[in-house]
């Protein structure tokens, strides 16, 4: 099963797309990672914002492995996971929860000190 790891910082977001053999969950291999700088209005965006960027920006560029499977989304925002799983939400919030309804995930909250993705948000050139 795939599974995408994500997370947002002030400056940067970054994602981690594995794989785990079906009833290992703890023997996860790396298929790549990916970041990226925040740009212009991004700069300014709430926490919640950040990290569901981070999710769907992700997803955008993974795409060509995800497409037509079932995928672990993970994020070590409890607000995020919140937010996505409820009918109410702000309208960015909600064109960005429909870009994802053309795929099966499973969103699970993670957290943050287990989050290998932080990693990539932190070493900003």
């Amino acid at each position: 099963m795939q599974i995408l790891t994500t997370d947002a910082s002030a400056e940067a977001i970054g994602a981690i797309l594995s794989q785990s053999p079906d009833g290992s969950p703890n023997d996860e291999t790396v298929i790549a990672y990916e970041s990226r700088t925040l740009h212009g209005p991004e700069l300014n965006y709430a926490a919640v914002h950040l990290e569901a960027l981070a999710l769907v920006w992700a997803v955008d560029k993974f795409q060509h492995y995800l497409a037509g499977r079932t995928f672990t989304l993970r994020t070590d925002s409890a607000a995020l996971t919140f937010v996505l799983s409820n009918r109410k939400r702000n309208s960015k919030l909600q064109r960005w929860a429909a870009s994802l309804t053309g795929y099966r995930y499973i969103l699970q909250h993670h957290p943050g000190k287990e989050n290998p993705a932080d990693a990539l948000t932190r070493l900003v050139a």
